[in-house]
């Protein structure tokens, strides 16, 4: 051991193994930082608990060989923890802590650690183990004080998650246990007796059960070979990782390579080396004001595990940063910057060379990959603070099998902001979007090249708060050199009250196999604005499933105003717009221009039965059309709005429609066809 003022120095020349026991380090009051060394050429296992006694001193714990953390790891420690397989430490400006047992070449210093440098060409990893725990007690785990951080800075970076059975709580507070189950597998309830012993019944012959204290049922407990109560079981994850309203920071580094202790100058140059969450590991910096989680690599993988940045209090939050060359979402992988307070939430960014995907869900792996910044919808806006941003960047961002963005979209900076060459969308992805009350923000997504849904999902909603303010919709903005929607797909905005534009721009924009673009509008409210321009084609398909533009509005709400612009605007195969104003707004502005050709052709007519409360009823679709409705009884309806075509050409044939009609009080629909040459009906 070696003191230097504010610092004290360990060194051990041999494999450290701590199993099931406490080491603990002690020093002076005014030391700042403990940083022990392991020099030898063995990997360091630590399967027991670091102590420190050192009020507020920072614990450094450096092996260039590697460094495996048991299950049964924990930490006591004052301060950050800092865990590295770097060949040195720098000290400030000028010192030196070298870890490869070159000590005559230390250059100590009470400077304080300045960055940690690799010079071996494959640096060494630090594991993480995970498994069940060897006991439950609170104390165990890589845990350190509200507000400090976690350091990992290694070659690869493996963290798999602990996890111990526990008997469970319930939501008041008492322990469960199993109840007896019927042959269904239901369970079975004590029923009341009366004075004779006898089961009671109510006057349809049903048991009448008893009751706890609050009002539920009481189940019939299952019994032991001792006629005890059997602990009805549950299995708990505990944080892997936990640095409440602090910093974890994770970078997989490459030789060569110096890389800072301040998280603000994390400037790598060469994303190298692997960092791998799995196995139901979490790391967590939620608090009154969620924390930063810093990841920093070559293969990110967060595999059936979480990234949690939560706020629930008034401290505005921090972030969740990946940068990697490739970054994958498997098995139910979860990042939440939820605010549950009314501080700002915590913002999202993942930036990748390559590639971002989030994929795979099976039985065995049942919950969906989930990237959130929501606010409670149980409290009003003044109850809760505005979400952060989520923004992913990348030449290839992929999100399938039910893997979704969900945010609240609350406040002015809130956005989801997706950026790349391609952006895909399919198998019941999904970007969603629901507010109650105050302003959102823009949905945007920008691609070089190409944009695609496929039986996915573009959900944007906002509704009237508890305290009743009127709810601004946010934006949604699509633009890519080729936009399709397919199979299904769907973009909508619900929106009560203002807001709620929709803009989608490229060389060609395609709707098709069923795909839709639905707007509603309730409440009054200025009417929202839907843009289609294409430089070339516009296409809407319908076949078995007939894709389609829809808009209504309900109560005072305006109907949207629509405009379609192409070089070729195409409705075929029992393709159609509807405007359909139920209440006493204005009705739909629809303007389609086309520099040449206006098509509405082909009906592919498809029948079906729907059985609702008046019975079976027989349903046909697949006309291709443009319709134009108003459906209010009462005194001073809307309108069912305007249709305008400009084209060189305008084409109707094998059936397609233009309808404009009153179904109620409001006036019918005007119709004009502008043409430069002909029209063909």
């Amino acid at each position: 051991m070696a003191g230097w003022n504010s610092q004290t120095y360990f060194t051990a020349s041999h494999n450290l193994i701590c199993i099931l026991v406490k080491v603990r380090f002690s020093g002076p009051k005014n030391v700042q930082n403990i940083i022990s060394r392991v020099s030898g050429q063995n990997v360091s296992w630590i399967d027991g608990r670091i102590e420190s006694s050192i009020r507020g001193a920072n614990f450094y714990f450096l092996n260039p060989s590697g460094v495996i953390f048991g299950k049964n790891a924990s930490l006591a420690i004052d301060g950050s923890f800092y865990v590295s397989t770097a060949d040195y430490l720098a000290l400030g400006d000028h010192g030196v802590f070298n870890t490869n047992g070159f000590s005559d070449n230390d250059i100590l210093s009470s400077e304080a650690p300045s960055a940690f440098g690799f010079i071996d060409s494959s640096p060494a990893s630090i594991v993480f183990e995970g498994g069940e725990k060897s006991n439950a007690m609170p104390e165990t785990g890589i845990h350190v004080s509200d507000g400090q951080r976690i350091s990992v800075i290694a070659g690869d970076i493996q963290i798999k998650g602990p996890w111990y059975q526990a008997q469970k709580i319930d939501d008041y507070g008492h322990p469960v246990f199993e109840p007896v189950l019927d042959e269904w597998g239901w369970p079975v309830y004590e029923i009341q007796t009366d004075e004779n012993g006898e089961p009671v019944y109510d006057q349809w012959g049903l048991p009448v059960y008893k009751l706890d204290d609050n009002g539920k049922q009481i189940p019939v407990l299952a019994m032991d070979e001792n006629n005890h109560p059997i602990p009805l079981m549950e299995t708990l994850y505990p944080a892997t990782l936990l640095a409440s309203g602090g910093q974890v920071i994770l970078i997989s580094s490459g030789p060569e390579t110096e890389i800072s202790i301040n998280p603000d100058q994390l400037n790598v140059e060469h994303l190298e080396g692997t960092i791998h969450i799995s196995e139901n590991a979490g790391i967590n910096v939620s608090s009154g004001g969620g924390g930063d989680i810093i990841i920093k690599g070559g293969q990110f993988f967060l595999d059936q595990s979480s990234l949690l940045s939560e706020t629930y209090l008034d401290i505005d939050g921090g972030r969740i940063d990946i940068q990697a060359n490739d970054v994958y979402l498997r098995h139910g992988a979860k990042l939440s910057a939820n605010i549950y307070g009314t501080g700002k939430g915590s913002d999202i960014f993942i930036q990748a060379a390559n590639s971002i995907v989030a994929e795979l869900k099976s039985d065995i792996y049942p919950n969906l990959n989930r990237i959130s910044a929501t606010s409670d919808n149980n409290m009003t806006d003044s109850e809760t603070g505005d979400c952060g941003r989520i923004h992913l960047e990348s030449k290839l961002i992929t999100f399938t099998d039910s893997s979704e963005i969900a945010s609240s979209l609350k406040g002015n900076d809130a956005a989801i902001f997706l950026k790349a060459d391609t952006v895909l969308f399919e198998k019941d992805a999904a970007i969603r979007s629901m507010q109650y009350g105050s302003e959102n923000a823009d949905i945007s997504i920008i691609a070089n090249e190409k944009i695609a849904f496929n039986k996915s999902q573009l959900n944007l909603a906002s509704y009237s708060g508890k305290d009743s303010q009127p709810a601004v919709a946010g934006n949604i903005y699509l633009k890519a050199k080729d936009i399709f929607f397919s199979e299904d797909a769907s973009i909508s905005v619900f929106k009560y009250g203002n807001g709620g534009d929709l803009t989608i721009e490229g060389n060609t924009i395609s709707f098709t196999d069923g795909a839709t673009l639905e707007t509603f509008a309730r409440d009054s409210g200025t009417a929202s604005f839907i843009k289609l321009q294409a430089q070339t084609s516009l296409l809407f398909s319908g076949n078995e499933d007939s894709s389609n533009i829809s808009m209504h509005a309900n109560d005072q709400a305006n109907m949207p105003s629509l405009l379609i612009k192409a070089q070729n605007v195409s409705f075929i195969d029992g393709a159609y717009i509807e405007s359909e104003n139920n209440g006493m707004g204005n009705g739909a502005n629809i303007k389609l221009i086309a520099d040449k050709t206006i098509s509405f052709i082909c009906n592919v007519m498809h029948w079906g039965i729907r059985i609702s409360g008046s019975g079976i009823e027989t349903i046909i679709w697949g006309e291709t059309g443009i319709r134009l409705k108003t459906n209010s009884m009462l005194e001073g309806a809307g309108n069912a709005g305007n249709l305008l075509l400009n084209a060189e050409n305008i084409l109707f044939s094998d059936g397609a429609f233009i309808q404009a009609n009153t179904n109620g009080s409001g006036m019918g629909g005007e119709c004009q066809s502008h043409r430069q040459s002909k029209n063909y009906v």
